[in-house]
């Protein structure tokens, strides 16, 4: 065609080239390529861009510093030397607060935070410490009928087993709150204090 290069191998193009474009017919392979010289990178960023990191693996970097790496079941992202790494979330362009989240993991001191952004600002909703504390900045929310155990044996939990009605078990011991009527009842093991 007009204004176009063809390469042809054995009578059938495997690349051609246009004014506006590239379109080929093979695989392109590159060199492996690393972090601080990318295979796949920008004429004005040659430290930028995406390379081979290991077998079945690719990696990308930035500034020539890898910044994540895919294989087939795993994406890992990793931070700077000293720095805290984050993923971000928008649930559209990212212009409204209550569409913002993200997961922080802290390098000072370890643990990992789940954000989102409030006024403007970022801010932590839930903390899990390197100890495996979890600290929530709202409130645990959980559908009715369903229980919130306190161990693995399932045998200290909290659960709401009817409407306004929520049992507090210990062991074999209940403590059993009614708030269903004008009056609020407290019962130990008992599903109807009086």
């Amino acid at each position: 065609g007009t204004d176009e290069i063809k390469l042809r191998t054995g009578d059938s193009s495997r690349l051609i080239a246009r004014d506006a474009n590239v379109e080929t017919y093979v695989p392109v392979l590159g060199s492996n390529g690393s972090a601080s010289a990318p295979a796949f990178g920008f004429s004005s960023d040659t430290n930028t861009g995406m390379y081979k990191e290991g077998s079945d693996s690719i990696g990308f970097a930035v500034a020539g510093v890898k910044l994540a790496a895919m294989n087939d079941n795993t994406l890992t992202v990793f931070g700077a030397s000293g720095d805290n790494v984050q993923i971000k979330m928008y649930a559209d362009t990212g212009t409204a607060d209550n569409d913002k989240y993200r997961i922080e993991a802290q390098h000072t001191g370890g643990g990992m935070e789940f954000q989102t952004a409030t006024s403007g600002s970022w801010a932590s909703m839930l903390t899990l410490s390197p100890a495996g504390n979890a600290t929530f900045a709202g409130n645990i929310t959980m559908p009715a009928g369903n229980s919130f155990f306190l161990d693995g044996g399932g045998n200290s939990k909290i659960e709401e087993f009817a409407t306004d009605k929520v049992n507090i078990q210990a062991g074999g011991v209940n403590l059993v709150i009614d708030g269903s009527g004008s009056t609020a009842l407290v019962g130990i093991n008992t599903t109807a204090p009086t």
